[in-house]
């Protein structure tokens, strides 16, 4: 199993987690997403994991970029 793999089956298992802690009216945890500027690179070159980003980053409490160039930063944002 590779890398991106495993980071995709994380959110699916955490966004079941925040459904139903919702549903169940129970508090859930918040946290924040770390991002490298060659991991935001390789998320960009597939629809499929761009869309598990942005469901990832808008449920983060707070996303850090590191390691990124201030045009990949900017490219976070427009992204956003």
């Amino acid at each position: 199993m590779n890398y991106l793999t495993m980071v995709l089956k994380n959110i699916q298992r955490q966004e079941k987690k925040r459904i139903k802690a919702f549903k169940e009216n129970l508090p859930y945890p918040e946290y924040a997403t770390i991002l490298s500027g060659d991991s935001f690179f390789k998320i960009t070159q597939s629809a499929r994991l761009t869309d598990c980003f942005m469901e990832l980053a808008l449920t983060s409490k707070v996303l850090i970029g590191c390691r990124m160039s201030p045009s990949q930063k900017a490219d976070v944002i427009k992204l956003i």
